[in-house]
């Protein structure tokens, strides 16, 4: 009877051992090691619900994982394709992520843009009529002055799409590095330059689901929503409310570089606006001192030029000012 209830007591011990290691690793999003403990802890106790109930959980979990890995290769895959204007292997790869997840909307739209695009390809080169534009371009273009006006617009134009595929590119990187926060930044950012493009603002949106559904936890949780508080706010230039985000972020993770970045652009966004206000009251000073000069004002020529000074003490053609208010006022 002894040796029985020592086995229970042992049983019990080890049981809430392994329970302990499970739930610590869950919460780490350590599944797979989660999953070998709750499994563990399930043969010493057979008929206990809470470990077979947080194995269902884990599998359905790992598997989710499984999908969205796919799902973003077959993705990533395409979009390389679509950037390199190689439509059909591009179509391919949208096929194949959308037989991974048949609900989604992106590679629905990108298949449609290829095929839209693909048929005007196709009509191009089997009408002769399509390859005689110049009735069409000559139309508008009545004088030199209207031709010399489309050359600096297509010039803007190349360098925003430029600009634009950059930030596209580092996007789509950080993202097929999990990077969603970064990322989200980078497809904003090409919005910026894009409003009207349909592809940020289906990755972000493709983003913010994959954060929700993500099993974070508590401070996980936590850390994630200060994010989104502190990347809205950034976004809508509240940059104070959007540090303070940033460093309540920091308080639980104290090495993310993401939050430590997003402060670093507060911080030289704010000393560049300092700077730029900074030089307008110099020149406003400088103005008005060079007024008072000319009209022999010196002694408010030389207040003007003082305060001038120091905004920017070591600025040698003021100091000149100075001199030149110095002898007028003396009279040497």
């Amino acid at each position: 009877m002894n040796t029985e209830i020592v086995t229970i007591e042992a049983n019990n011990r080890e049981y809430n051992r392994l329970i302990t290691l499970a739930d610590k690793d869950f919460n780490l999003q350590a599944y797979n090691s989660a999953l070998s403990n709750y499994k563990s802890a399930l043969q010493i106790k057979p008929d206990e619900s809470y470990p077979a109930e947080r194995i269902s959980q884990i599998e359905l979990i790992i598997d989710q994982k499984q999908t969205d890995d796919r799902y973003r290769q077959f993705l990533l895959a395409a979009d390389g394709f679509f950037r390199s204007n190689n439509l059909e292997h591009a179509k391919d790869g949208y096929l194949k992520a959308l037989e991974v997840k048949p609900d989604e909307e992106y590679p629905k739209l990108q298949i449609s843009r290829i095929d839209e695009t693909l048929q005007k390809l196709a009509q191009r080169t089997s009408s002769p009529t399509i390859q005689q534009p110049e009735p069409v371009l000559q139309t508008p273009v009545t004088t030199p002055v209207a031709q010399q006006n489309t050359t600096p617009e297509r010039t803007i134009t190349d360098a925003s799409d430029a600009y634009y595929q950059s930030l596209i590119a580092l996007a789509d990187e950080t993202f097929g590095k999990n990077q969603f926060n970064v990322s989200r930044a980078w497809y904003y950012k090409a919005l910026e330059v894009k409003p009207t493009e349909g592809y940020p603002a289906v990755r972000i949106a493709e983003i913010n689901r994959i954060l929700n559904s993500m099993q974070l936890s508590q401070r996980d949780g936590e850390y994630q929503q200060f994010i989104n508080q502190g990347d809205e706010a950034f976004r809508n230039d509240q940059l104070a409310v959007a540090r303070g985000w940033y460093n309540r972020a920091l308080s639980i993770r104290a090495n993310d570089d993401y939050a430590r970045s997003q402060i670093a652009e507060i911080q030289q966004t704010i000393n560049s606006r300092l700077q730029g206000g900074a030089d307008q009251v110099f020149a406003e000073f400088i103005k008005e001192g060079d007024k008072a000069f000319t009209e022999k004002n010196y002694s408010v020529a030389r207040v003007y030029y003082q305060r001038a000074l120091q905004l920017k003490p070591s600025d040698g053609l003021l100091r000149e000012k100075l001199e030149a208010v110095r002898k007028a006022l003396f009279g040497e």
